[in-house]
């Protein structure tokens, strides 16, 4: 859900909202092993509702769930440290350059 576009969770969002057979469809589904609802978007509350409602019946987060969260964090920490150095560097001037002016 992430990597969806606010087109793409919106058009989602009214199809859930629209069909009931397509909510039940994902509350039957297997994307609880993948998903939980902590990954769903704040913006797709339909979408986060039927993950919850499947994940409670089912108990404790899937190790899925767990690696797929692990997979993000290790591509964001990835993208990090491509960064050229100095480029990094003066990223975080700037970021402390404007927190300061905003304290």
């Amino acid at each position: 859900a992430a990597l969806m576009s606010n087109t793409q969770a919106g058009e989602l969002e009214q199809i859930i909202a629209d069909s009931p057979e397509f909510s039940t469809l994902i509350e039957t589904s297997q994307l609880d092993a993948y998903f939980d609802p902590i990954l769903i978007a704040d913006r797709m509350p339909g979408l986060k509702q039927c993950i919850e409602l499947r994940s409670t019946t089912h108990g404790t987060p899937s190790v899925g769930a767990v690696c797929m969260r692990w997979t993000l964090a290790l591509h964001e920490i990835e993208r990090y440290h491509a960064i050229p150095q100095l480029q990094l560097d003066a990223i975080i001037r700037e970021w402390v350059s404007e927190a300061r002016a905003l304290v």
